[in-house]
């Protein structure tokens, strides 16, 4: 439309959306003597299809945005995430000082697999080579219940 330097519209601008000026006596500026009702009402619509698209493109920007933090919540969740340390420790070191946080997986690998340890290293040093059979067969078990479980979770869902 007009420039800031431009005091009235150019020949072209008046044209779209009036049908006519005159000019008028002892003033600077042309009157309208109609107006374009269709150009207009195709500027009027254009202009609330523009703001329509952006509102849509910014709901679509925002969900994108709300499903990829619930993925990296789920991500985290189950595979584990670091996070910033604050306090005493982070000032020991210069920058910032993370700690990695376990997950559910970890933490569940890591209680079937120190139970697995704690077969094996209890029991084999104190009563002989016989009670590698025994260890053995506690880890077996422990699979074996485990993918019993596995089963019946996948039953039920």
């Amino acid at each position: 439309m007009a420039d800031d330097d431009q005091r009235t519209l150019s020949d072209d601008e008046q044209s779209f959306l009036l049908t006519g000026t005159d000019s008028l006596d002892g003033v600077s500026f042309r009157s309208a003597t109609g107006i374009d009702a269709g150009n207009l009402g195709r500027s009027i619509v254009g202009t609330i299809g523009f703001a329509l698209a952006a509102v849509v493109g910014t709901f679509v920007q925002g969900v994108g945005e709300a499903w990829t933090r619930v993925l990296d919540g789920i991500a985290g969740f189950l595979g584990g995430t670091r996070e910033q340390v604050f306090g005493a420790a982070s000032n020991l070191a210069p920058g910032a000082v993370y700690r990695d946080v376990p997950g559910l997986i970890g933490t569940l690998a890591e209680s079937w697999t120190s139970a697995m340890r704690g077969a094996w290293s209890g029991a084999v040093p104190d009563a002989g080579a016989a009670t590698w059979l025994f260890a053995l067969g506690i880890v077996l078990i422990t699979f074996y219940a485990a993918a019993r479980g596995f089963d019946g979770i996948r039953e039920v869902l």
